[in-house]
C-alpha cells in the first residue's frame, strides 16, 4: 500500500498530460439580410411570387449551410415574417454592423444582400468595415439610377423678340 501510495503521488506530481479529443462539424452560416423599405415595393410588384423564389433559394441553401434570414429599414430584424416594404428608412450600414457583431466568431460561409441598393440613413455602405471575413454577395432589385426631381414640360417664347423687350 505505501509503494502505491507514493507512486500514485508521484504520477500526479508529474503534472500527466490526458488528451480528450471531439469532433464536432458545424454547418457554415449563410445570412440572407432583406430590404424591407417602400421602395422596394413597386419593384417587386407581385410579392407572393417574390416570396416563393426567397423560399426556393432559402430551400437551396439549407441542405448544405445553416441558412439565417433578416430583414433591415431602420433597424435589423429577425425572420421573413416581417417582410412587408413598409419601412420608411434604409440604413444598410447598420445593418451590415449588425452582423459583424452578431457573428463575429462564428463560421460565416456568405452574406447575401438583397437590395435596391438605395440608403437614406447611416453612412456609406461601402465603407462598412467587413469582420466576418465571408464574401457579401448582391441581389440587384430595381433601378438604382436616382430618378430626376425637376423636367421641363413646355416652353413659352416668342417668334420675333425685339431690343429692350421683355
Amino acid at each position: 500500500l505505501r509503494f502505491l501510495g507514493v507512486f500514485i503521488i508521484a504520477f500526479l506530481l508529474l503534472n500527466p498530460y490526458l488528451k480528450s479529443r471531439f469532433n464536432e462539424t458545424e454547418k457554415p452560416v449563410v445570412v440572407i439580410l432583406h430590404d424591407n423599405s417602400a421602395s422596394i415595393k413597386p419593384v417587386i410588384g407581385d410579392s407572393t411570387k417574390y416570396r416563393e423564389q426567397l423560399d426556393k433559394l432559402y430551400q437551396s441553401l439549407e441542405d448544405d449551410f445553416d441558412v439565417r434570414t433578416y430583414t433591415f429599414g431602420n433597424s435589423l430584424n429577425a425572420g421573413f415574417d416581417s417582410l412587408n416594404f413598409e419601412e420608411k428608412s434604409t440604413d444598410i450600414s447598420t445593418a451590415l454592423s449588425s452582423l459583424n457583431n452578431l457573428y463575429e466568431n462564428l463560421n460565416v460561409g456568405a452574406v447575401i444582400l438583397a437590395s435596391d441598393g438605395i440608403y437614406n440613413t447611416g453612412s456609406n455602405p461601402v465603407y462598412v468595415k467587413n469582420d466576418l471575413g465571408a464574401p457579401l454577395y448582391t441581389i440587384a432589385l430595381g433601378d438604382t439610377t436616382p430618378k430626376k426631381d425637376v423636367r421641363v414640360a413646355r416652353v413659352l417664347f416668342n417668334n420675333i423678340v425685339y431690343l429692350n423687350d421683355k
